[in-house]
């Protein structure tokens, strides 16, 4: 009786063993999860995409920079006040024919099928240097008369941005005097289709999403003005 009883031990007895010593070699895989140890489900969600943390805000050039320029009196300076004074890239300013200048608008465009050919107003500020381009042009487009670098890759870098340094103004890319263009066109009430229209765009969201932007001021003030229904 007692060997039957010893023979049925025995196999527990072998099997606990060996439960130990697997354990001894994996001490983690039978430990009691720890808060250190279990993993939170919640941090492998995705952060919520919120407009705070989709996109920064683009940069535009404020008043007092704009005067900095206009003071500066340079081509170059001219040159990045033609820009923010039509919202034209830098490629097709470059790029313009001046055939295509008719005082107070240009004809020209690229990139695409609504930005090609379309007519783009000039502010009234920025008549006077387009007016001065075209005058002292020495080949078929309107900055060849342009005594700096021509190609906007070279242009940005040795005479755009050593300028800005100059003038102490804050570093930003050439596609600010676009962004500065829609947002006092925004602000001086342009209708949102004229405005896609003059920028070049199939469609306004890309105007309102990428190139208008609204200050906490504005927002502020909209809030003041509006009525009580």
């Amino acid at each position: 009786m007692e060997l039957t009883c010893l023979k049925r031990m025995l196999p527990s007895a072998q099997n606990a063993g060996k439960n130990v010593l697997w354990q001894r070699k994996h001490p983690l895989r039978h430990t009691k999860p720890t808060v250190s140890t279990m993993q939170n489900p919640a941090s492998k969600r995705r952060p919520r995409k919120t407009p705070e943390n989709t996109k920064k805000e683009k940069e535009t050039f404020t008043d007092a920079e704009i005067s900095k320029l206009e003071a500066d009196g340079s081509d170059t300076a001219k040159i990045i006040l033609m820009l923010i004074y039509t919202g034209m890239r830098i490629g097709e300013l470059f790029s313009l024919p001046t055939k295509d200048y008719h005082k107070d608008y240009v004809i020209g465009g690229e990139k695409t099928e609504a930005g090609r050919n379309r007519i783009i107003p000039i502010r009234p500020e920025g008549l006077p240097y387009f007016a001065y381009f075209a005058n002292k042009a020495t080949g078929p487009l309107l900055i060849s008369g342009y005594a700096g670098e021509k190609i906007p890759a070279n242009f940005r870098r040795r005479d755009y941005y050593p300028l800005l340094e100059k003038l102490k103004i804050q570093r930003k890319t050439p596609h600010s005097t676009r962004h500065t263009y829609a947002s006092w066109a925004r602000k001086a009430g342009i209708a949102p289709e004229t405005l896609q229209r003059i920028l070049g765009h199939a469609n306004y969201s890309t105007t309102a999403n990428i190139y208008v932007h609204t200050s906490a001021e504005e927002l502020v003030q909209a809030v003041k003005k509006a009525k009580i229904c």
